[in-house]
């Protein structure tokens, strides 16, 4: 794909491969550290994220291109890439499903690059889009149990990683394993307020869609249980409680046993 470069993103890239240089790159071995954000890391994202919003995401994958080549222990630069290239794959399907697919895969290939070094600034935004593509894009259930497994070892702290973690329970049958994964994840999950509600909303979505009746009052017990136990640990904070009021508007649709009303 050919791509012509305004004026702008030509100074970006100038400024990234001049700070290569002075900027002392990091191993590349497997037990080396991720690597900081390179020389004008602030600009560069702000001329990517003014491109993706124009609709350039051509320019954008260019762009976070050279910042990988340079950089290529920084998670965020993968992270970028790869929402890059499924940004170009989703453009191009209607039209052309090999080019789409090829971009598909760069994508999966660079958000894997990100899972593996860190996450990148939005951990949980990496595992979603690595662990989706291999749900839809490039369907692929071996890879998506594998990732989900892999997101649940990397990322304990991270309520989308539990999330997925209790579909992979309910899609292998396992009924009687789902309180127990619900358990690891409260024991895992930080004990602030944000990421266990959030871990509660996650499972009121899930309790809505087709899982089976069992299931669907086992996730709202646990979600009503976790906003009760927030609350309590918060009482005086007012955007907790109304986090949690919203997420017990929709438990309450469900229904006590989770039956929807």
């Amino acid at each position: 794909m050919r791509t012509t470069l305004s004026i702008p993103v030509i100074l970006v890239l100038a400024v990234m491969l001049a700070g290569q240089a002075a900027h002392a790159q990091p191993a590349r071995g497997q037990g080396a550290a991720p690597a900081g954000p390179p020389p004008g890391w602030e600009r560069t994202k702000a001329q990517m994220r003014e491109l993706q919003f124009a609709g350039e995401d051509a320019k954008v994958v260019v762009i976070a291109e050279q910042v990988v080549a340079a950089h290529p222990r920084f998670a965020e630069g993968h992270a970028r890439l790869g929402g890059a290239h499924e940004s170009v794959a989703r453009a191009v399907a209607q039209k052309d499903r090999a080019l789409a697919g090829r971009h598909f895969e760069m994508a999966a290939t660079h958000l894997r690059h990100a899972f593996e070094l860190g996450g990148g600034e939005y951990p949980d935004t990496t595992i979603r889009g690595l662990v989706d593509l291999y749900e839809y894009a490039l369907p692929n259930p071996d890879r998506w149990k594998a990732t989900v497994l892999d997101a649940l070892k990397r990322y304990p702290a991270e309520p989308v990683a539990h999330w997925y973690g209790v579909q992979l329970v309910l899609r292998d049958g396992g009924i009687t394993e789902l309180d127990a994964a619900l358990r690891k994840a409260r024991a895992a999950l930080p004990a602030t307020a944000e990421p266990r509600l959030e871990y509660a909303s996650l499972l009121t979505g899930l309790a809505k869609k087709q899982v089976p009746p069992e299931a669907r009052a086992a996730l709202v017990r646990d979600a009503l249980a976790l906003v009760d136990e927030v609350v309590k640990k918060n009482p005086a904070d007012r955007s907790v409680r109304r986090k949690a009021d919203a997420i017990r508007q929709n438990l309450a649709a469900l229904g006590p046993s989770g039956a929807p009303l």
